[in-house]
């Protein structure tokens, strides 16, 4: 009897705190608590209509800061929901969100609850809305073109700052004036305002987004092969002055930040490449009167700074398949044997030797390049990683022979990496 009296009183619980309240107030943790009873786990769930929490999985690609519709799993079958046949919904990472009606619009969508109590912070579409319980008023800014004479000039009209000291008013609120208007319009700000406002009056409020952090952040390490296509971008020597196509070896490691919580698709890598390669520079220059014969061998080391950019286009079962540019300084030494030049003058019966060093590579340039890669769930954290790198260098590499410059050489180099993101 007193569990069904306590599931009763859950009930009617879960039913007043979201209809009752007008769509604001404080949330009970009843309510918005991703925790499952039956495994004490986190786990994504729905609450219906009728009040009853479903705990199960919500099938997404990622964790969305918008839904427009939830597809939820539970015991076995897969169900769509709408904002209209749902008062809330959360996932596994502690996101929650209610249906509601915005300003400007006559049915319910789902809204993230970003702070609950007596003013409820809501966002939805990278817009912020604040709930007093009797309105809902969009926090925001605009600019207005005032004609002043001589050159007409734009100001900026920080409407969210009059929404907030309004909905303050009070011997907290004045406290908070300050801190309001040298707010920004963004997430912390406000939060860091209703949290003060609420501790002052004693109320009780809840931040849903607490424990979700803006992005993670994880190690990376890789190795990679690849043959650069070293191409003669201009040449005096003629067609047979030519550097051949080395196989170049890759270490590499550095940071990865991704699982952004407003773009969950994005992901943006910081690191340090280091490339090590040999390979020789030829060059056959037949003439009527001469022949010009030489080569060099040479090692190049790298390091390369990159900063890259990617963007994941499709996520099915853990498989992760994203696109990305980069770009970044790389710092180029070489290390040669002495080269040989021979000069064959065929008039004078005579051959010339020259031996020094003929090539020169850029010590630092700007790299940009291109990749696609895919990433491999191995756990709950950690994944491993292929990518496809492609980088461009012009010019890289000249060639001095008589004195000046008589060859440049531009490198485009393709590598397969494969790594861990720990």
């Amino acid at each position: 009897m007193r569990i069904i009296l306590r599931w009763i009183g859950s009930f009617l619980l879960l039913i007043v705190s979201l209809s009752a309240q007008a769509q604001s107030g404080f949330i009970p943790q009843e309510v918005w608590s991703n925790i499952n009873p039956a495994t004490g786990l986190p786990s994504d769930y729905v609450l219906n209509t009728r009040g009853e929490k479903l705990f199960g999985t919500i099938i997404r690609s990622y964790n969305f800061a918008d839904y427009d519709q939830v597809d939820f799993e539970h015991n076995g079958k897969i169900k769509s929901y709408l904002p209209s046949d749902l008062q809330a919904f959360g996932l596994e990472s502690g996101m929650f969100f209610i249906s509601k009606k915005l300003p400007g619009s006559e049915v319910l969508e789902f809204v993230q609850v970003v702070l609950s109590g007596r003013l409820q912070l809501n966002s939805r579409k990278g817009k912020y809305y604040l709930d007093n319980g009797t309105d809902i008023q969009e926090l925001r800014s605009f600019y207005s073109v005032q004609n002043n004479p001589g050159t007409p000039r734009k100001r900026n009209i920080k409407l969210y700052i009059s929404i907030l000291k309004i909905n303050t008013a009070g011997v907290c609120g004045a406290a908070l004036v300050d801190m309001i208007e040298r707010s920004q319009l963004n997430e912390q700000d406000f939060i860091r305002i209703l949290a003060q406002y609420h501790s002052c009056e004693n109320l009780p409020f809840q931040i849903h987004v607490e424990k979700i952090p803006f992005f993670r952040l994880s190690p990376i390490i890789g190795v990679g092969v690849g043959t650069p296509a070293i191409n003669t971008l201009s040449s005096d020597l003629g067609t047979a002055s030519q550097i051949d196509n080395p196989l170049a070896f890759h270490i590499y490691g550095g940071l990865r930040f991704h699982s952004f919580r407003k773009s969950p698709r994005l992901s943006l890598d910081l690191g340090v490449e280091y490339t090590s390669m040999t390979s020789i520079w030829q060059v056959s220059q037949p003439k009527s009167n001469r022949l010009m014969i030489g080569s060099q061998e040479f090692n190049q080391k790298s390091m390369y700074i990159p900063f890259g950019v990617n963007y994941s286009v499709l996520n099915k079962n853990g498989i992760d398949l994203y696109v990305g540019v980069l770009a970044g300084l790389m710092y180029n030494k070489i290390e040669s044997s002495v080269g040989q030049v021979d000069y064959t003058f065929f008039d004078l019966k005579e051959t010339q030797l020259l031996e020094r060093s003929f090539l020169e590579i850029d010590s630092s340039l700007l790299l940009p390049g291109v990749k696609i890669g895919v990433n491999y769930p191995a756990n709950k954290r950690n994944s491993f990683f292929a990518e496809i790198q492609g980088t461009y260098a012009k010019p890289l590499y000249t060639v001095n022979v008589l004195g000046f410059t008589q060859a440049e050489y531009s490198a485009t180099a393709v590598s397969l990496r494969i790594g861990f993101k720990l």
